[in-house]
């Protein structure tokens, strides 16, 4: 796996992969942050177990709308799905450990760390999903 350089980065925005990528991210986002709400506000859950959930939620939209949309992939669904799993639980745990230090630590708002979140993972997650989990060959 090489480093993508400046020049093949813009290459990708114009192939709309990242556009397509962010669409479907933000429609994600919106999606984990309205069962973490959901979770929280009206079945009681702690926020960061709540957020597991959000996030499984998310997951499994991310997942499909990714394949289909955002890289048009045409690897079979037990290679992509277990490779974009992997990227997703790395995700999760990013995003568990940034919740558990701003809600439990720092004694901050659950959507401080939601914020933070969404702020910080979505370029890593772009990239290795386009080149680990939805890439040919």
């Amino acid at each position: 796996m090489g480093r993508l350089s400046v020049k093949a980065f813009a290459a990708k925005l114009r192939q709309g992969a990242f556009i397509r990528f962010a669409t479907i991210g933000l429609i994600a986002t919106a999606l984990h942050g309205a069962v973490l709400h959901m979770m929280v506000v009206q079945a009681g859950l702690h926020p960061t177990l709540a957020n597991v959930f959000a996030f499984s939620t998310a997951f499994v939209f991310s997942y499909f709308g990714h394949y289909f949309v955002s890289f048009r992939s045409r690897e079979r669904h037990a290679k992509s799905a277990s490779r974009f799993l992997t990227i997703a639980v790395g995700g999760l745990g990013l995003n568990s450990a940034i919740f558990g230090v701003v809600v439990n630590w720092l004694g901050l708002h659950y959507w401080i760390a939601f914020a933070l979140v969404v702020t910080m993972t979505p370029t890593v997650v772009f990239f290795a999903s386009k080149r680990f989990a939805f890439s040919a060959g």
